[in-house]
């Protein structure tokens, strides 16, 4: 992938869908739109599409995002049948599967990880016969229907991802995301509004809170951030120059203080503690990397608190997170500022208590009225029951040990050893994150599914070249 196309072509792809969106009458782009479709169809850059997904689901700057069906300035949805249609987003993961058949690309073992995915497969498949015969509303039907054209993405990311480099295509692009998230952030702070508030009098905000506290949470592309965050460090690590280890530094390091920024707990909790098991368990790596960047860390944390805006939110972010010590103090409420474990919690619990404890409450019409995904373990244990949790359980459980087995079994010269750490850590974050925004379980958005389902393959792949990079040493 020749780079500097590549990031035209994003660019491109971003531009042209908002002249689309805010420019061009809702009647007329609905017919325009499908030609992305086509677009992906034909196209050998997998990596750039997905990207493009991405910005698209992630609303950079509260842009594209919609209302109801008949907001006419919003991404197109399309009717398939009465109270049945499908997003544009959908469209172009459906386009996704219509590709990997259209290849008719060779499988390949999953290897690592094959019986945990197939075992979750099965027990989802179990809970969609279970809902069924439990009974399930148009309402759920409507639902599941969804979830299920975005379940796709989880077998066309495996093909269209097949080759180490079509991962390290995806990073390039994903990579200078973390510094426009952090722009728009900048933007949040000094105008008090999102982008969209330009092309939409009267909205403020998509997402975060801005103008309604003490003090302004801008929240920008935070699943992006996600990706240039554990990315960043795995090839910080990893002994291969594939990236230029100033820049990897550069994006891990505003991708951290973005989420810091936003004063959301449980994200910077997750961040935090990342950093502090990679000085646990590579204490040598870390300080190594710290003393021969300091002057470059100096120059980023100097040039960052230089900016009195950003001084201020960095103050008042810093009070907002300190409230986690009344939570360890026994103050579920953090001071009046959370409601998951005093109100959602209990609420969550009890419709359990009523469905199945096995097996959850399925797909039935008890979860959906009462699923809650800010609360991702309770709803995961709701949806699935205490055999539903065992499974996805199995498979963190085995991603920690092949990790840790394979990194014992391979040499000190094999450029993986130390990086392979990684993804223990991006998966403790994960499961942090899951105890206030569900990124694990059998109903999750699509962004959450496109990460999940990223990380799974990802780490496959990187595990594989370690192993053939071992042998091929040994021959």
């Amino acid at each position: 992938m020749k780079d500097k196309n590549s990031y035209l072509n994003l660019f491109l792809l971003f531009f042209s869908a908002f002249i689309l969106v805010y420019f061009i009458p809702s009647s007329f782009n609905k017919i325009l739109f499908p030609l992305y479709c086509v677009l992906f169809f034909r196209s050998k850059s997998n990596a750039l599409w997905i990207v493009f997904i991405i910005i698209l689901i992630e609303l950079p700057g509260g842009l594209f995002s919609g209302g109801l069906r008949e907001d006419m300035v919003r991404l197109p949805i399309y009717p398939l049948a009465a109270g049945v249609s499908i997003s544009f987003e959908q469209l172009l993961i459906f386009t996704g599967i219509m590709k990997v058949f259209k290849n008719k690309l060779k499988y390949k073992p999953l290897g690592f990880l094959s019986k945990n995915i197939k075992l979750i497969a099965l027990y989802f498949i179990f809970l969609l016969f279970l809902s069924f015969f439990m009974g399930i509303s148009f309402y759920g039907f409507r639902n599941l229907f969804k979830i299920l054209v975005n379940l796709t993405l989880f077998y066309s990311v495996y093909f269209l991802f097949a080759e180490e480099s079509e991962f390290v295509d995806f990073f390039k692009l994903v990579f200078p995301l973390a510094f426009v998230a952090f722009l728009l952030q900048l933007y949040d702070l000094i105008f008090g509004h999102q982008l969209i508030k330009l092309f939409r009098p009267g909205v403020v905000s998509t997402q975060g809170v801005l103008g309604m506290g003490e003090f302004d949470r801008p929240i920008e592309m935070v699943h992006v951030l996600l990706f240039t965050f554990f990315g960043s460090l795995y090839y910080l690590i990893l002994k291969k120059e594939l990236f230029n280890k100033n820049y990897l530094l550069i994006v891990n390091l505003i991708s951290y203080c973005s989420i810091f920024i936003t004063a959301t707990r449980t994200w910077f909790i997750a961040f935090t503690f990342t950093y502090f098991l990679l000085l646990l368990f590579k204490p040598g790596k870390m300080i190594k990397l710290i003393l021969k960047n300091s002057i470059l860390l100096i120059v980023a944390v100097l040039s960052l608190f230089s900016l009195s805006i950003l001084k201020n939110q960095f103050s008042h972010a810093y009070q907002r997170i300190k409230s986690i010590e009344l939570i360890v103090q026994g103050d579920v409420t953090a001071g009046g500022t959370l409601q998951r474990f005093d109100k959602r919690a209990p609420k969550i619990m009890k419709a359990f208590a009523k469905s199945s404890i096995l097996v959850g409450a399925g797909f039935t019409d008890n979860y959906w009225e009462n699923s809650d995904q800010h609360i991702g373990f309770h709803n995961f244990l709701f949806n699935g029951g205490i055999i539903g949790v065992m499974f996805p359980l199995y498979l963190v459980i085995n991603i920690f040990y092949f990790t840790i087995k394979v990194g014992k079994k391979i040499g000190n010269q094999n450029p993986y050893k130390n990086a392979l750490i990684i993804f223990i850590l991006w998966m403790v974050g994960l499961l942090i994150l899951n105890s206030s925004t569900q990124f694990i379980g059998y109903d999750v958005p699509l962004v959450r599914i496109l990460i999940f389902s990223f990380y799974i393959y990802f780490y496959n792949n990187q595990m594989k070249a370690a192993m053939n990079f071992n042998k091929y040493r040994t021959r």
